[in-house]
């Protein structure tokens, strides 16, 4: 096709192929444009948008169409057409369209050539387009990209990834990715509105504020770490729980280091004022850590005069008193633990063990798990599982010639003995580790189950069962009195049972002059806390029980408990307890 010069175009230059994939998406040059099988005569005028680089004419029935090169659409090329719907085609439609031509230079990406010029004309037209893009939508995105870090853990460097950066850039390639500097102020200014908004949330409750905090060392770095939370019912009543402060914790740990960091942690937060009670386990530097608040915090804020502030944590005492059971009866696991590690140690010797499992036709896929000594109920979950796959140990001797030591018949009997009876300490210690419902109320339902328990195997015939109760109970009598006090009224607010059930737990695990004591004890700190306060009138149920002689409990006999039924008791998870009367 001739092109003609006229004076308003310039000279004229020796045409191109515009097939090519090497050609300029926004090329310097202009490239005249040949319509094929175009039986129309004379001069035609250059094309001059860059579109045509994607396109090439053709002519059907007498009317010249634009056809992509990549997708082969036809498309109309009136004059009047103008190119506009041809750029939205390869931004937008066509599903063959490359991302980039091999542009000369930065920024002539088509795609993103569309978006905005289209983004330029809505915004001087005042009109919302949904591909527009304004500085508001990089606010929001940032801030979304700011949260998927913090929800998933990610790490800060993933802004730097080059298949990161290439798949935000499809998605949006107007949206700049900002650097991790950046990003971790966008983190950090998230942390600030939460906090605020929590703040603020605490200080319109009229609920008071119960903290619990632990300190531990983790394993692979040998840091030592606290954690801070608070736990409060909302105006919803629901129960609600906030990390409020985590933070590494150089040495050393003592009371006066841990003292203080929790001290500024409830003043930063305006709790100090609303606190119920702090829960820490039995560690002596966190008892002498909590004579430290008690004597910072002014008493007429607590609770009783900070009477109930401090709070032994229940499940680490039954943490305590089953690793006592468990250092009687250690060597009597061992073969056991020294095949868990064995066949877990390497991801060969697992193939073999799971296909050895299949062939021995065991329907359970649970894996072997290594238990952590200090953590008792990994020992029991790794009895359990190897229990299931006892009877696979004896064939894999033929297996691994390293293997050469299986579990005998007696290891196996003090195995299912020692899951057996560690079966039911794991649902206790599950049930009150729970934090999506309130736990007090389980207490003492649960402990005098505990000691019932232990009571039993006190006259099991099996003498290692025997050894293992005497030192369990009496590491559970040790710490009974420590936690009487905040369970006991846990358990007398309990609308069903009230102090009856609370004397009745007393009287079956404790002593008759300690159970009248701490009972009446239990009765003029409920008569404090909400009469003296004005809350409600329960003159008439401390009377009622002191009138009718539950306080007496050496009179105390199974008439007093008739009313418990064995559904009603049952509701508490207690067994048997009109037989154990």
């Amino acid at each position: 096709m001739s092109i003609t010069s006229t004076a308003s175009t310039p000279a004229p230059r020796p045409p191109t192929s515009t097939t090519s994939e090497s050609q300029s998406l926004f090329g310097e040059e202009v490239e005249s444009v040949p319509v094929e099988n175009s039986q129309q005569q004379g001069t035609k005028r250059r094309t001059t948008s860059d579109v045509w680089n994607h396109f090439k004419k053709k002519n059907i029935d007498g009317k010249v169409k634009a056809q992509c090169n990549y997708c082969g659409r036809l498309m109309a090329r009136a004059s009047t057409s103008g190119t506009t719907h041809l750029k939205l085609h390869i931004a937008k439609s066509c599903p063959s369209a490359p991302r980039e031509a091999s542009p000369p230079r930065e920024g002539t990406d088509i795609r993103k050539q569309v978006l905005v010029k289209q983004h330029n004309r809505t915004r001087s037209k005042g009109i919302s387009s949904p591909s527009v893009f304004n500085e508001e939508d990089q606010k929001a995105s940032r801030r979304d990209l700011a949260r998927m870090v913090i929800l998933h853990e990610y790490p800060l460097a993933i802004v730097d990834h080059v298949g990161f950066q290439e798949f935000v850039g499809g998605l949006q390639p107007n949206f700049k990715i900002v650097g991790r500097n950046t990003l971790k102020r966008d983190i950090k200014k998230i942390y600030n509105e939460k906090k605020q908004k929590t703040m603020v949330e605490i200080d319109k409750n009229a609920s008071k504020v119960a903290i619990t905090t632990d300190l531990w060392t983790a394993n692979n770095s040998k840091r030592s770490f606290m954690v801070i939370t608070a736990h409060y019912i909302s105006d919803s009543w629901t129960l609600e729980s906030r990390v409020i402060r985590f933070i590494r914790m150089p040495s050393p740990h003592d009371k006066y280091s841990l003292s203080k960091i929790l001290l500024e942690c409830l003043a930063d937060w305006n709790i100090d004022l609303k606190l119920s009670a702090i829960t820490v386990d039995n560690a002596s530097n966190n008892d002498g850590m909590m004579k430290l608040i008690l004597d910072k915090l002014q008493a007429s804020s607590l609770i009783l005069g900070g009477k109930l502030l401090h709070v032994r944590c229940a499940a680490h005492i039954l943490n305590l008193v089953v690793q006592e059971g468990l250092n009687v009866i250690g060597d009597g696991i061992e073969k056991v633990r020294s095949t868990v590690y064995f066949w877990t140690q390497s991801p060969k010797r697992t193939e073999i063990f799971e296909k050895i499992s299949r062939q021995s036709h065991i329907a359970s896929t649970k894996e072997l798990v290594l238990d952590c000594r200090t953590r008792w109920n990994t020992t029991y979950l790794m009895l359990s599982t190897a229990l299931i796959y006892k009877d696979v140990f004896p064939c894999l001797l033929c297996c691994e010639p390293q293997y050469q030591s299986a579990p005998t018949n007696r290891d196996w009997e003090v195995a299912q003995i020692v899951c057996e009876k560690l079966g039911y300490f794991h649902k206790v210690t599950e049930l009150l580790s729970g934090t999506a419902y309130p736990t007090a109320n389980h207490y003492f339902p649960s402990v005098f189950q505990l000691k019932t328990e232990l009571n039993q195997w006190l006259s099991s015939e099996d003498e290692l069962v025997k050894k293992m109760a005497a030192k369990m109970l009496a590491k559970f009598d040790k710490y009974w009195s420590d936690v009487h006090d905040i369970m006991s009224l846990a358990i007398v607010l309990d609308p069903r049972y009230k102090l009856m059930l609370l004397t009745f737990f007393l009287i079956k695990c404790m002593v008759v002059r300690l159970t009248k004591k701490l009972t009446r004890s239990c009765a003029v700190k409920v008569h404090g806390i909400f009469v003296v306060k004005g809350f409600c009138d329960v003159k008439g149920l401390y009377m009622d029980f002191h009138v009718k002689g539950f306080c007496d409990v050496k009179g105390s006999s199974s008439s007093h408990f008739e009313r418990f039924s064995d559904e009603q008791v049952g509701g508490f998870g207690i067994c048997g307890v009109k037989e154990s009367i």
